[in-house]
C-alpha cells in the first residue's frame, strides 16, 4: 500500500535534495507561461512498496515528482544522523 506524507516528515540526503530542487529549476525553466507562486501545493512524499520513496507537488495543476531509491531517505524522526550517511 502507498502511504502519502508530508515531505516535512522526511530526511532526504544532501544528494536528494539538490537533484529535488534542479527538477523544481528545470521546470520553471520549461514553463512557458508566467508561473503563479500561490498555485504551488505543499510537496509531499509517497513511500512506495518496494521502498522507494516519490517526491511531488502539484504546479498549477500539473504534478511535478521525483523518485528516490531505498536508503537515500528516511521517514519519522531521525536519532543517529551519522549512521544515515554511511547506509549509502
Amino acid at each position: 500500500m502507498v502511504r502519502e506524507v508530508d515531505l516535512c516528515e522526511v530526511f532526504l540526503t544532501e544528494e536528494v535534495y539538490t537533484a529535488w530542487q534542479i527538477v523544481i529549476q528545470d521546470f520553471f525553466r520549461k514553463s512557458k507561461k508566467g508561473i503563479d507562486l500561490s498555485s504551488i501545493s505543499e510537496e509531499k512524499g509517497r513511500i512506495n512498496e518496494d521502498g522507494t520513496l516519490t517526491i511531488f507537488t502539484s504546479i498549477q495543476g500539473v504534478e511535478v515528482s521525483m523518485n528516490v531509491l531505498e536508503g537515500q531517505w528516511l521517514y519519522g524522526e531521525i536519532v543517529d544522523l551519522e549512521s544515515l550517511r554511511h547506509a549509502h
